[in-house]
């Protein structure tokens, strides 16, 4: 039996004007490097500041120590899930947080 397939069009990646800049404090945790890594290059392109946190914790006390404009969570780390860092964090009921 011969499978075919549809054609399929050259995706054209969206690209970004080298002028645009965002100017966010971001912090990102993540137990995986090489996301941390990406995700860090990524927002650097964007004009963000970044900030790595390899472990849970540590990314707590960043968050406590300092003011972030948005966090980049690992909702599956084996030392804490995501959800048990948010619970730590505590964050503010007006605050906007989508899982």
């Amino acid at each position: 039996v011969a499978v075919q397939y549809a054609p399929i069009e050259k995706l054209e990646t969206p690209k970004l004007e080298e002028k645009t800049s965002y100017n966010l404090k971001v912090l990102i945790i993540d137990d995986n490097d090489s996301n941390l890594i990406i995700t860090k290059k990524f927002l650097d392109k964007l004009g963000c500041e970044t900030t790595m946190a390899m472990y849970p914790d540590d990314g707590i006390e960043y968050y406590k120590n300092n003011k972030y404009d948005l966090v980049l969570l690992d909702i599956n780390m084996p030392e804490k899930d995501g959800i048990q860092v948010l619970n730590e964090i505590k964050l503010p009921k007006d605050i906007d947080c989508r899982l």
